[in-house]
């Protein structure tokens, strides 16, 4: 699946009116890297790893990854409202699809 650079913008602009943590998404890029497979012959695949599950792009919904993420790090952020953390999340499973 191949994005334009206008449906990156796009996709990147729905959450400039939206309060996001900065702080949240520097942990995510941290410890949820997307990697991507490379074996020869098959097409490249992305996942990220999470509770030391991989967790693929094509199979989960972004509404599970989401949640699967938010019980891992809610602990990290406790003074942090629930929906600004979820927004976070889901800019950042947004920001790596696109890539």
């Amino acid at each position: 699946m191949y994005i334009s650079e206008q449906e990156k913008k796009d996709i990147l602009t729905q959450y400039d009116n939206q309060e996001t943590s900065e702080k949240v998404l520097i942990h995510l890029r941290r410890n949820y890297p997307l990697k991507i497979t490379d074996i020869p012959g098959f097409p490249s695949q992305k996942f990220i790893m999470v509770d030391d599950k991989i967790k693929w792009f094509n199979r989960n919904s972004k509404k599970d990854l989401i949640n699967l993420i938010y019980w891992n790090i809610i602990d990290h952020f406790p003074n942090t409202d629930e929906g600004i953390i979820r927004r976070t999340i889901r800019k950042y499973i947004n920001k790596l699809k696109s890539e």
